[in-house]
């Protein structure tokens, strides 16, 4: 499981807030601490009461400015997601969670495009099929296929709130996720707090 604060009430990752019901980078990451009250998707605010004078805005497309998520697993740039985190072999793609591209391909097509579909490029560069690389049976799965554990999700899969917080339960079909160098047990794994 990623290193994460399991005791702060935050069900988002550590470096995210959750705001209407999706985790979202923290403003005070995103402004260096100038504007660290989130009012909406794209704005975030000096002090309260906020207002027009006191709050920036954001917005240079879906999934960007103000509008994104943390760095899950390193991943920079993904959307708002619901609570929760991915597996440390996992990326985000539009709000589920799918064993890595690079760990897919051996590092040569290390960006996810789509649930079938890894780039070895970025941005426009990835509408070139040549620097694409699809297969419909071994890219959309989760981090835990092949792994040999049962408890860690082999198919995609919404974020997990049980690798956030300590006291919460995960769903039914899925449970705690263990790492391999944890020992095997039915408790999820300690985190603690990781470095940004």
């Amino acid at each position: 499981a990623p290193a994460e604060n399991m005791h702060d009430g935050n069900l988002c990752g550590d470096d995210e807030e959750l705001f209407e019901d999706l985790c979202y980078m923290k403003c005070s990451l995103l402004t260096e601490g100038k504007n660290p009250i989130r009012t909406s998707a794209f704005t975030c605010c000096e002090s309260h009461p906020c207002s027009f004078s006191n709050t920036i805005f954001n917005m240079n497309a879906p999934c960007a400015g103000f509008d994104v998520a943390g760095k899950i697993n390193g991943q920079k740039g993904a959307c708002p997601h619901t609570i929760g985190t991915c597996l440390e072999d996992e990326e985000l793609l539009l709000g589920m969670c799918y064993k890595k591209c690079s760990l897919l391909t051996g590092g040569q097509f290390t960006h996810r495009v789509a649930a079938t579909t890894c780039c070895s490029q970025t941005g426009l560069a990835c509408l070139n099929p040549m620097n694409l690389r699809t297969n419909f049976v071994d890219f959309p799965v989760g981090g835990g296929k092949g792994d040999g554990t049962k408890s860690t999700p082999s198919k995609p899969h919404k974020p997990l709130k049980v690798l956030t917080e300590k006291n919460t339960t995960a769903p039914t079909s899925v449970s705690p996720a263990i790492t391999p160098s944890s020992p095997q047990t039915a408790e999820a794994p300690q985190a603690t707090s990781a470095p940004l």
